[in-house]
C-alpha cells in the first residue's frame, strides 16, 4: 500500500494536487494498492471531487511507504509521515525535508540543495511532465499566433494587462487566450477570458504559443509541442532549468517584467517553429510515467 499524502488549497495553487492526481491514476489503472489523503481548504476538496478523486480527509493507517507533495506539514501529519519505513517527497520546496528518505524532483537549485543534506536526491527531467498522460507533440504551423496566457498557480495575474498593451503592435496574434482569476475587461475582440478552471488542458486546444509561469501548465503545453515561454520570478532560480537546456523552453523576467523580451519572442516566428521541432524530437510518450514508476521501484527495492 502506497500512502499519496497531498497539501493543497486556493493560496498555494492546485500544481501539487494535480500531480498527485496522475501519480494515484497510474497506480489505480496499475491495480497498484494506493490512497490518496488530501489536507486541504474547501476550494482544494471541491477541485478534487470534481476531479472525481476518490479521497479521504482523515489520516489513515501508516503503510510501508508514503508520497508527500506538499509546502509544510502539521506536527500531527509530520508524526505520521514519519511513521512510514519509506518517506518519499516530490516537492522542491518543503519547510522540514529532512524527515525524508528520497527527494525526487524535476529540477534542484544549487541554493536550495543544502537543505537537503542527508535525503537521496534523484533529479530527472522527465518528472516534468507527470500530468501530461496523454503527450504527444504535433507538428504546428505559425502563420498567425494564437497566444495562450495563464500566470496562476496560486500567483498573481496582474501582470497580464501590462503583457496585454506590449503585444497590441504585433499583427501576427491574431488571438489571445487567457486563463486568470482577476476581474479584468479589455477592448477586443480578439481577446477571451476564462477563469482558472478545473480542466485548464482544454485550454490548450487551437494554440500555437503560449506564455506562463513555472507551474504545470509549462509541461502541459510543451507536451502538446507548443512553443512556451516561461516567466520567471528569479531568474537565478529557473525550476525548468533542465526544459531551456535542451532548448525546448525560452524565458523571460517576470519581476520586473520584461515586455521586450516578451515582443522579441513572438516576433521570431522561425525560433518559435523551430521549438516547436525540438519539442518533438525530446518528448516522448514514456516521459509522463516516469515519476510513478520510479516512486515504485524504491518502494519494490525497500
Amino acid at each position: 500500500m502506497i500512502n499519496i499524502v497531498c497539501i493543497a488549497s486556493e493560496t498555494i495553487g492546485l500544481g501539487h494536487l494535480f500531480r498527485c492526481k496522475a501519480i494515484y491514476d497510474y497506480y489505480l489503472a496499475s491495480s497498484i494498492p494506493c490512497r490518496f489523503f488530501l489536507d486541504g481548504d474547501d476550494y482544494s476538496y471541491n477541485i478534487a471531487k470534481r476531479l472525481d478523486i476518490n479521497y479521504i480527509s482523515q489520516l489513515p493507517s501508516t503503510s510501508k511507504t508514503v508520497v508527500v507533495d506538499g509546502l509544510s506539514l502539521s506536527e500531527q501529519l509530520s508524526d505520521w509521515v514519519k511513521c512510514h519505513p519509506l518517506k518519499i517527497l516530490v516537492s522542491p520546496v518543503f519547510d522540514k525535508p529532512n524527515i525524508f528518505d528520497y527527494l525526487l524532483v524535476r529540477y534542484l537549485s544549487n541554493k536550495a540543495k543544502y537543505r537537503f543534506t542527508g535525503v537521496s536526491t534523484i533529479i530527472d527531467s522527465s518528472f516534468s511532465f507527470v500530468t501530461c498522460a496523454d503527450i504527444h507533440p504535433i507538428r504546428l504551423q505559425f502563420k498567425e499566433l494564437t497566444l495562450g496566457i495563464c500566470l496562476g498557480g496560486g500567483g498573481l495575474s496582474s501582470d497580464i494587462p501590462t503583457i496585454i498593451d506590449a503585444l497590441d503592435h504585433i499583427d501576427i496574434v491574431k488571438n489571445i487566450k487567457l486563463i486568470t482569476g482577476e476581474n479584468y475587461t479589455y477592448d477586443s475582440s480578439k481577446i477571451t477570458t476564462s477563469p482558472f478552471i478545473v480542466d485548464p488542458w482544454s485550454f490548450l486546444d487551437g494554440i500555437n504559443c503560449f506564455i506562463g509561469a513555472e507551474g504545470n501548465l509549462i509541461s502541459e503545453a510543451l507536451s502538446r509541442g507548443i512553443p512556451t515561454l516561461s516567466l520567471l520570478l528569479d531568474t537565478t532560480n529557473n525550476k525548468n532549468y533542465h526544459l531551456s537546456e535542451l532548448g525546448i523552453l525560452n524565458t523571460a523576467a517576470r519581476n520586473p517584467l520584461d515586455k521586450n523580451a516578451i515582443v522579441k519572442w513572438l516576433s521570431d516566428l522561425q525560433n518559435l517553429s523551430d521549438v516547436n521541432r525540438k519539442i518533438i524530437k525530446n518528448i516522448n510518450q514514456g516521459t509522463a510515467s516516469a515519476l510513478p514508476r520510479q516512486i515504485l521501484y524504491l518502494d519494490q527495492l525497500s
